[in-house]
């Protein structure tokens, strides 16, 4: 059916927490990402995000890496064995510049990344000269744009001492071009370096939410930020 649409799918992006220190939760999650890949290989999808879970303030982030570190490798096992490539995102516990360095350490050609330019935005992040000092781990990305407002808020993201900050203004997200986020100079840098994958919208504004339970409200902000994606791309 979706061949026949002229369509296809991107990637399936299952949402795994393998930072908890429960070792029986992430056995769960290692048979519920299982799932997942056997779903991929039913649909034909040959991508599969792989997310390493969320920051435990309470736990020693060289613990939870290692945690991750151990379960992505298992998680490329069963991949290999489909012929899935498996990407890492930036959000909750890693950077994409410690996305870099776990794909280093894990050293798997089956292993790739996704660059979400929101979220780097919004971490105060280059994901410019990161996507090209290491285009060839880039196969997927995620377009999303912000306004910050006032309310100040405590974060943290990524590893301590490396890629923290103390607080942040509160995001508000919008349609893709009404933002802060160089969606712009994001689209040229990719096609400077021969990115050919998707382009992916990520709308998480309140139209999306509830687009996303009333088939019937659409989400006038997607429509928008397609339309300028579209004048970018030409």
């Amino acid at each position: 059916m979706i061949e026949s649409e002229g369509l296809k799918i991107s990637n399936l992006s299952p949402r795994n927490n393998f930072t908890t220190p429960d070792m029986s939760v992430r056995e769960k999650e290692l048979l519920a990402f299982r799932a997942y890949l056997d779903l991929a290989n039913d649909l034909e999808v040959d991508l599969v995000r792989v997310t390493q879970g969320h920051l435990y303030p309470s736990v020693a982030y060289e613990k939870q890496w290692e945690a991750c570190v151990e379960c992505i490798k298992r998680c490329l096992k069963m991949a290999d064995d489909l012929g899935i490539t498996l990407f890492l995102d930036n959000h909750f516990f890693a950077s994409l510049a410690d996305n870099v360095d776990m794909i280093a350490e894990i050293g798997s050609e089956n292993l790739k990344m996704n660059v979400d330019v929101g979220n780097a935005a919004a971490q105060g992040e280059d994901c410019l000269d990161i996507i090209r000092k290491n285009r060839r781990l880039i196969v997927h990305t995620h377009v999303k744009d912000f306004k910050r407002i006032d309310s100040i808020i405590e974060t943290g993201f990524g590893r301590p001492g490396v890629f923290q900050l103390k607080e942040t203004k509160r995001l508000r997200w919008v349609a893709i071009g009404d933002g802060e986020v160089d969606v712009k100079g994001f689209v040229k840098t990719l096609r400077d370096v021969n990115y050919e994958g998707f382009l992916s919208i990520e709308n998480e504004g309140a139209e999306s939410m509830r687009s996303a339970v009333d088939p019937d409200a659409p989400d006038e902000t997607v429509k928008k930020g397609l339309a300028y994606l579209r004048k970018l791309i030409g």
